[in-house]
């Protein structure tokens, strides 16, 4: 409950009642930011200082706020998901709420359809603010599969496309973002599949039906596609992806295609496509293709697409607004 205003005296003890304190009472007790005022607190005619002479008219209509300071913070690197909303604790008041995760340590999206960071659905009335100090970032894609063997050299069977990317940060409520020279960073699509290539010998017989290398996987820690099953002669046989490795490259290589066939009738399925590295999409996987004894050419199965980038920031509508360091963000924010 407030100060009553300027139509009667102000006595010390109601600056007491409202603000606590202990006695004898002393106007250096009521400093803004100190044990009894909170920061910001105003009055009438402005803000209550937090040093220096303090006009005692000023605590007219002053109130002791009722919100609650709350403050997470990531200190360990880690690969799931973080939901601000669900680790925000037991001292929370809904609507009167004033949350800020600080991110010390660098956080990855544990799966594509869930952000690094999610804020979760707070209250009309909450704030909620990041500041960050690492790196976030989505979930890479994982590699397309390659195309399978099929037996019949007229038969084109596509790769499989790359998979889609993980957002960095999936906002579901307003929130202001410190960005002091931190990453943020959407994640890269996985690559395509490999088409297919098949072949038959000059009295028809297949001699080779050649499976497509699996995609790459995206940045970060996509996973690589599995290779094609190939059936034949085989000189050099299909690949599965490269996952996505911090360690060597933020994404994957696609795997080779099978190749091989009799004399004078080759057949090589396509390559897995690469996997996007940060805020790109993955490579769209190569087609495979065959030649006949008689000369005659063969287009194989089409590579897979590769899959769509993943946001910096996913907005869903909600406002979103910088209070410093809006660089060093890879991907659409939107």
């Amino acid at each position: 409950m407030a100060i009553h205003g300027t139509g009667s005296p102000l006595l010390m003890s109601e600056i007491q009642t409202e603000f606590g304190g202990s006695n004898p009472i002393s106007m250096s007790e009521y400093y803004a930011g100190g044990a009894n005022v909170p920061s910001g607190t105003s009055g009438n005619g402005g803000d209550i200082p937090s040093s220096g002479a303090i006009n005692f008219n000023i605590f007219y209509t002053a109130a002791k706020s009722t919100r609650v300071a709350i403050a997470l913070q990531i200190s360990q690197a880690a690969t799931s998901s973080y939901n601000i909303f669900s680790n925000k604790g037991g001292s929370y008041s809904a609507g009167q709420s004033d949350v800020t995760l600080t991110v010390q340590a660098d956080v990855t999206s544990g799966a594509t359809g869930q952000a690094a960071i999610e804020t979760g659905s707070f209250a009309s009335g909450d704030t909620v603010k990041i500041i960050n100090n690492a790196q976030i970032r989505g979930r890479g894609g994982a590699g397309g599969g390659g195309a399978q063997a099929t037996g019949q050299n007229t038969t084109q069977i596509a790769g499989q496309a790359g998979g889609a990317a993980g957002h960095a940060i999936n906002l579901q409520f307003p929130v202001t973002i410190q960005n002091n020279g931190g990453h943020i960073r959407g994640a890269g699509g996985g690559g395509g599949g490999g088409g297919n290539a098949s072949n038959a010998d000059s009295k028809g017989n297949i001699n080779l039906s050649a499976g497509g290398g699996g995609g790459g996987g995206g940045a970060a820690l996509g996973a690589g596609g599995a290779a094609g099953t190939t059936n034949g002669t085989v000189q050099r046989a299909s690949a599965a992806g490269q996952t996505a490795d911090d360690a060597q490259a933020d994404y994957g290589n696609g795997g080779q295609g099978a190749s091989g066939g009799a004399t004078g009738s080759p057949a090589t399925a396509g390559q897995g496509g690469q996997g996007g590295d940060y805020a790109s999409s993955g490579v769209t996987g190569g087609s495979g293709a065959s030649r006949n004894s008689s000369g005659t050419t063969f287009t194989g199965g089409a590579g897979g697409a590769g899959g769509a980038a993943g946001k910096a920031i996913n907005l869903n509508s909600n406002q979103l607004t910088w209070e410093d360091g809006n660089t060093n963000i890879q991907g659409a924010v939107s």
